[in-house]
């Protein structure tokens, strides 16, 4: 697509006006690039004398860490001296969010606890098409732990997702939250069993584009907004501009209309509306897809904070990256089943490449 852009401006004499939160796609398809934010200019410079740091501190006001620069690069590789540790500023996590914790305090703390979270036994899904998209699937995750699910789009990853969302019913086997069976494809059991998600795909099923931002807010629970069974617009708003203060969601107030949001912001909505039923099991798919490296550092962070809470946190990502710095533990699927399983210390990309293939590691 680029060497057709470039073309054209070359042999046509056009213009082309690419818009992008990709720094790679901005330093290598460019001539000239500006940066926008909050709806004003910012910056503009010539894309010979730019880089991704200044980009990315353009963009977002501030420095931003070297994994959502990377990220927004589509950079896939992960060494030690590669992580840093620059924090949010004051504005983008209060003062009950995560701190660093050792992996290995965490093991400890998980080998003590006796009963699982969240346990999934033996289940079997088929997509719609009638193929076998969970095989013999069983899944064990603790208080605090964020489990990271890697895999080749397409092997399972979608259905889990969609069980847990009560999206999808098993054909077998099980999923229980703290002991206690929970039906699956029954609207709101997961989440009334405690179990929030951050689906894969926001707008085909996080979010009503045509409704307010308050409303989305409630979208799973509207009793905090209603009054003997009708919705109390006052609550409603009332509720919304806490939400919308305490995740920092910019936006037009409590009524403006979801479309009307930025695409990070909207992904903030979906992450308030499901922190706010306070989760004991916290599903994050492709939590980062799609955003701009301060969104990206924004809902790392603040995973890491719901892990540090006690919420466990289901991770499936397509970003390996994204994986192996935020699991404590990794899972690998591929046919729909777990093909390896391992701790964050024990992961590197070439094993994880070689399960995700469905090779021997």
């Amino acid at each position: 697509m680029f060497e057709s852009l470039r073309h054209v401006v070359a042999a046509e004499s056009r213009a082309v006006v690419l818009v992008s939160h990709k720094l790679d796609e901005v330093l290598h398809a460019t001539d000239d690039i500006t940066i926008m934010r909050q709806g004003r200019v910012v910056d503009q410079r010539c894309s010979t004398d730019a880089d991704a740091p200044a980009l990315a501190r353009a963009m977002v006001g501030r420095e931003v860490s070297l994994r959502s620069e990377r990220a927004a690069l589509g950079i896939h590789s992960l060494n030690d001296t590669d992580l840093d540790d620059t924090d949010l500023d004051d504005t983008d996590l209060d003062d009950t969010d995560v701190e660093d914790v050792d992996p290995v305090e965490i093991e400890a703390v998980l080998s003590a606890t006796v009963q699982p979270v969240l346990r999934i036994d033996r289940a079997v899904a088929l997509d719609a098409g009638g193929v076998v998209a969970l095989d013999e699937f069983s899944l064990e995750m603790h208080p605090g732990e964020i489990v990271g699910v890697a895999g080749v789009e397409g092997n399972g990853q979608r259905a889990l997702g969609d069980v847990l969302s009560s999206l999808l019913t098993l054909s077998s086997g099980t999923v229980a939250v703290n002991g206690t069976e929970v039906p699956t494809g029954r609207s709101g059991a997961m989440a009334r069993a405690g179990i929030g998600v951050i689906p894969e795909d926001r707008h085909d099923s996080g979010l009503v584009l045509d409704m307010t931002v308050a409303e989305n807010l409630v979208l799973v629970d509207q009793s905090r907004a209603a009054t003997r069974g009708l919705i109390d617009q006052r609550r409603l708003n009332t509720f919304a501009e806490e939400m919308i203060e305490q995740f920092n969601i910019a936006c037009g107030g409590p009524n403006a209309p979801m479309w009307s949001v930025s695409g990070g912001n909207q992904q903030r909505i979906v992450l308030a509306r499901e922190l706010s039923q306070e989760p004991k099991i916290l599903v994050a798919a492709q939590p980062t897809r799609g955003l701009d490296v301060g969104a990206i550092e924004y809902m790392s962070h603040r995973l890491e904070a719901a892990a540090a809470s006690g919420v466990a946190v289901l991770l499936i990502s397509s970003e390996l990256e994204e994986i192996l710095e935020l699991s404590h533990r990794i899972i690998v699927m591929h046919r729909g089943r777990i093909v390896g399983e391992m701790s964050r210390a024990e992961a590197n990309v070439e094993t994880l490449g070689l399960l995700m293939g469905g090779a021997a590691a």
